[in-house]
């Protein structure tokens, strides 16, 4: 436009750019395809770009547009006038106590109830530029290494990669304390960990105590689908108790250790890349509108009762 009428694009021009760019997204999503409304309607919403006219761009479970929100000031240049952006809030988008916006790598909250951690007009840090690579280990006490080792080694098939056996002083009863440290290896290096102790008294002090209903409870590790029927059959044919759910997003198999600890092998449906984009845009205004009360399921996956 500058080149062609000597004009700057204004905000008109830059919705209408970026309209473009959204039908483009999701059409490559549908591989050109709109006879499936449902589905074009899925990847319209499920888009999330990175480098817009307006910078990053993406919709909110209501169809709301979160993305950049910039302070201008008219000014002249020469013989024209322009817009000079003089402040950006990124991100901007809607939360239950209010706007939250990030600027200067800290989140205001304008929280009125200092309900949480934040007190009352307090503020939040930032996002961490660089988030946690993975979990190292989720650990756990347990009374019986070798039926422990039997369920995880023998049966779902995890190598025992690490055992680490040692004595420290323990502040919770006064005293030196002995126990064995053992690790499963995952594909990523990730591990599950366990400790026994060589004590009754630390056993029963440090084990794991689950409410009445416990199922909600649990660690669930990502496998693909060939592994998680590996999994089921192996169950089968120890014998072992499972179940399955279907939660529209994924497709988990679960089953409890011998120390009650209930593991979760879960598969990721074709489509998941959609389905996470659509959840990661709305994930604050979801969070609001179910602690202000409403708490009218989105989970459109899921087949529900």
């Amino acid at each position: 436009m500058v080149r062609d009428y000597g004009n700057i694009p204004g905000l008109y021009a830059a919705g209408l750019y970026i309209n473009g760019m959204v039908a483009e997204a999701a059409l490559e999503k549908t591989g050109g395809k709109t006879d499936d409304k449902d589905a074009l309607n899925r990847a319209l919403r499920a888009v999330s770009l990175a480098d817009t006219p307006r910078g990053p761009f993406s919709f909110d479970r209501f169809g709301n547009v979160i993305g950049s929100f910039y302070i201008q000031r008219c000014e002249k240049k020469g013989d024209k006038l322009v817009n000079t952006t003089i402040k950006t809030y990124p991100w901007a988008r809607a939360a239950a106590s209010g706007p939250r916006v990030s600027a200067g790598g800290v989140t205001r909250s304008t929280s009125s109830t200092g309900r949480g951690i934040i007190p009352r007009g307090g503020a939040a840090m930032s996002q961490l530029p660089q988030l946690p690579q993975r979990l190292h280990h989720y650990a756990f006490v347990i009374r019986d290494h070798e039926a422990n080792r039997q369920f995880f080694e023998d049966v779902l098939g995890l190598p025992l990669v690490a055992t680490w056996c040692e004595r420290v002083f323990n502040t919770e009863v006064q005293r030196e304390v002995a126990y064995c440290h053992t690790f499963f290896g995952l594909a990523d290096g990730s591990a599950l960990a366990f400790f026994q102790f060589a004590d009754d008294e630390m056993y029963e002090r440090s084990k794991a105590v689950y409410p009445q209903i416990g199922r909600f409870q649990h660690i669930a590790l990502k496998v693909d689908r060939k592994t998680y029927d590996e999994i089921d059959h192996r169950l089968a044919a120890a014998g072992v108790p499972r179940r399955q759910t279907d939660h529209g997003y994924c497709l988990s198999l679960y089953v409890t250790s011998p120390d009650e600890l209930r593991v979760e092998f879960t598969v990721d449906p074709d489509d998941v890349e959609t389905i996470n984009a659509i959840r990661r845009a709305d994930a604050h205004t979801e969070l609001a509108r179910w602690l202000a009360g409403n708490h009218e399921s989105n989970n459109l996956e899921r087949a529900h009762s």
